[in-house]
């Protein structure tokens, strides 16, 4: 018997991305970057218990189906309900599961936990995701600057793919290291911005692009049932064995994790790259650090929009004095923060009245107004690199927009506007709310901001820094022609 490879190989492949779309799912979403504006929990919404939906059912709604005979509440498997909506299919299949499943019911805690997991799911959102008590933890420590695990910045980074010949076209999510912390076992191990996690601790992390490469290897194995069978037994097992990025995400950020070891995919590198962690300590990031360099040129690095951000960099901008040359707003591997943070930054530096815009539901645009402070008139240089996301992308392109000099790589391109929302039973969710618009109401989700001096990075060397010098330091000899 001939197999028809190509419609088996294109069963499978549906198939396995049904799985492991739904595996990548509750997956699909990580724990929110830093860069999200995550650090203001939203209301506590009030926590409505599998119990209560069942109790609030319609009287008589129980029915019988077809012909069977009646056997009761509890024998019954057959029920149908006459209220209509999602709350009463909820409430369908949760009194069904406790009348007839047949074997120990996990608590209702439990039962509700995964329905809102796999409702945020639905979505298809990366950045929209179910937290357990746990989860939420990390999530409100990071905000503030504490991160466990390997101490860095991830995101879960969306690649969409034209259709190539049989392959059709998809989008691809990548677990992507935004940026490593600084001190962190991140940064000591060598990690660095855009590496996309391939696996942890020895496990696969799920990967689309994988999934489809297979086809190729099916089709060409058409006429071989022994070998066509046995690829499909090792792609099986490849994917039963995976990791789903929300399961990844956890533990790369486990608190009680003495070490942890990865490999990553990197740009430039043929093979994946291995690294192994000491994971013991907790990273803590001091949102501004700032020096004074030579030439009356203040240096500002901004590692992340926590709250006091502001002042602590109002305070760095005071101890220059009143009338600096020239000002460096390093923003590299900054993943953001809170907006509120930038804006009042941005208050201090000429920029427009707006900070940016949101686009909320029904394509709404909301300003993110900026009140007036004290402004510096000098020339600024702003460094950017693929660790510069959200926030610090929002700041990055109000600066260009009124004269400074963008000097470094392109940017990471995160333009999601996320809220963290606690639920009374120590639970919560992230969900994208909004997208992230700069002043001149451009879109730079995705692609990211581009550089106005390319300068690539160096290990051991530090040349945007010097570029940076150059260029402030030719402006304000008033030097004709380009100064880079």
């Amino acid at each position: 018997m001939k197999l028809n490879a190509s419609g088996l190989a294109g069963v499978l492949v549906v198939g396995t991305l049904a799985v492991g779309t739904f595996a990548a799912g509750v997956h699909l979403g990580p724990t929110k970057p830093v860069g999200h504006n995550l650090y203001q929990p939203g209301k506590a919404y009030a926590s409505i218990s599998p119990a209560r939906l069942a109790a609030a059912s319609h009287p008589g709604a129980v029915a019988q189906m077809g012909n069977q005979k009646e056997r009761g509440a509890e024998g019954d498997v057959s029920e149908d309900f006459a209220a209509d909506g999602p709350g009463a299919t909820f409430q369908q299949v949760y009194l069904l599961i406790k009348r007839h499943y047949v074997d120990a019911l996990p608590s209702d805690s439990k039962l509700g936990h995964g329905a809102a997991a796999a409702m945020l799911t639905s979505l298809q959102d990366p950045n929209s995701r179910f937290l357990e008590a746990p989860e939420l933890t990390e999530v409100t420590n990071q905000g503030k600057g504490l991160y466990k695990g390997i101490g860095a910045a991830l995101a879960v980074r969306r690649i969409a793919h034209a259709k190539v010949n049989e392959t059709p076209a998809y989008s691809e999510f990548q677990l992507t290291v935004v940026s490593p912390l600084p001190s962190s076992p991140a940064e000591k191990s060598g990690l660095l911005a855009g590496d996309v996690i391939a696996s942890v601790n020895g496990q696969w992390v799920y990967n689309d692009q994988f999934i489809y490469s297979q086809t190729k290897a099916l089709k060409s194995a058409q006429d071989d049932p022994v070998t066509f069978n046995k690829l499909v037994t090792v792609l099986q097992k490849k994917i039963d064995g995976a990791l789903n990025l929300n399961d990844a995400q956890t533990k790369l950020n486990d608190p009680a994790a003495k070490s942890i070891a990865l490999t990553v995919t990197r740009i430039g590198s043929p093979v994946p790259i291995a690294f192994t962690l000491d994971t013991t300590g907790v990273t803590t990031v001091s949102p501004i650090e700032a020096r004074a360099l030579p030439g009356s040129i203040g240096y500002i690095k901004i590692r992340q929009f926590t709250p006091g951000a502001d002042k602590d960099f109002t305070a760095a901008l005071a101890g220059f004095g009143t009338d600096p040359k020239g000002l460096i707003l390093d923003l590299r591997n900054s993943p953001g923060g809170l907006l509120e943070a930038g804006a009042a930054i941005a208050s201090h530096l000429p920029s427009a009245a707006n900070f940016g815009y949101i686009e909320t539901k029904g394509k709404n645009m909301t300003p993110l107004v900026i009140t007036p402070a004290s402004t510096i008139s000098c020339p600024i240089a702003v460094l950017v690199n693929r660790g510069t996301a959200n926030t610090a992308e929002l700041l990055a392109a109000a600066l260009q927009a009124h004269g400074a000099r963008l000097i470094g790589s392109a940017t990471f391109g995160d333009a999601s506007d996320v809220k963290l929302i606690q639920l009374r039973d120590g639970s919560g969710f992230t969900m994208t709310i909004g997208k992230l618009m700069t002043a001149a109401k451009s879109d730079f989700g995705g692609a990211g901001l581009k550089p106005d001096l390319l300068v690539p990075e160096i290990a051991g060397h530090d040349d945007p820094l010097s570029r940076a010098v150059g260029v402030l330091s030719g402006r304000v000899a008033r030097l004709p022609g380009n100064p880079g």
